[in-house]
């Protein structure tokens, strides 16, 4: 095992390494400045590289979440500690509605419902634990539009060539006069 000293150094030869690496020195420059082979260069490359963490775009998503969090808090203090400044009050409002737009596009709660309906002349196909799901989930509005599009297609009369009949309805809004 090496001593704490040598790992350090090397930890440091690694980073140099990278760096020279990122910026776009070639290998054998970077060897012959720093001493060592060429084989050594890139071997320190692949460790240095081996010890960068790159973060996923979950982490990524959280820790903008986290940012956005407190942004509202202070935003909201802001806000309270404003009373008499109606024009502060108004432009703190408008920031706490940019950074509430851009929480639901994080987030994804700002995509609109996407239904999908597809009625067939075989009522088999059907089934029946979904459609309850599907309609639970619903606003009154889109329920309204779905039992329109299913009557719809049901008096369709079957096509002359036997095939099944099939209606598809897609991107109903939510209703955002709701929120």
């Amino acid at each position: 095992m090496r001593a704490p000293s040598i790992r350090l150094k090397a930890r440091e030869r690694e980073a140099e390494v990278l760096l020279r690496r990122l910026r776009g020195e070639p290998f054998i420059e970077i060897s012959r400045s720093l001493g060592i082979s060429m084989r050594g260069t890139m071997v320190c490359y692949r460790r240095a590289l081996d010890r960068v963490t790159i973060p996923t775009a979950e982490d990524a998503k959280r820790v903008l979440l986290e940012r956005l969090h407190v942004l509202n808090q202070q935003l909201w203090a802001d806000y309270d500690a404003a009373k008499g400044d109606l024009d502060l009050r108004q432009r703190i409002a408008g920031r706490i509605l940019q950074a509430m737009r851009r929480e639901s596009a994080l987030t994804g709660s700002d995509v609109p419902a996407r239904l999908v309906v597809a009625v067939s002349d075989n009522r088999q196909d059907a089934d029946a634990v979904t459609v309850a799901q599907l309609r639970r989930n619903l606003t009154s509005d889109q329920l309204r539009q779905w039992l329109y599009l299913t009557d719809l297609a049901n008096s369709n009369p079957d096509p002359a060539d036997g095939a099944s009949v099939e209606t598809t309805a897609t991107a109903i809004e939510p209703d955002y006069e709701k929120f």
